[in-house]
């Protein structure tokens, strides 16, 4: 259950994220469920400069990459975790 304010309909993880706006941000994970989810709501609150950091053997999913492509302010760097 997300913690939200019913009366509203506004949850507070929204309200995060509109703070967020024209800031820049790092996130880890975003190939997972959860991180792709929090990357594509980072995209359309307009941060500054989003970086995606990525394990190289993970793929982001279809619906995260395109709003990544269409994002002028959001980078992905892929990380190799294999031993060299």
């Amino acid at each position: 259950i997300r913690n939200c304010d019913w009366s509203s309909d506004v949850c507070s993880s929204d309200l995060f994220m509109k703070q967020l706006a024209g800031k820049n941000v790092l996130l880890t994970g975003a190939s997972g469920t959860i991180g792709a989810n929090v990357a594509r709501k980072l995209i359309k609150a307009n941060v500054g400069k989003l970086v995606l950091f990525v394990r190289r053997d993970d793929m982001i999913d279809a619906k995260t990459k395109m709003k990544v492509l269409n994002s002028p302010t959001t980078h992905v760097e892929e990380i190799d975790f294999r031993e060299p």
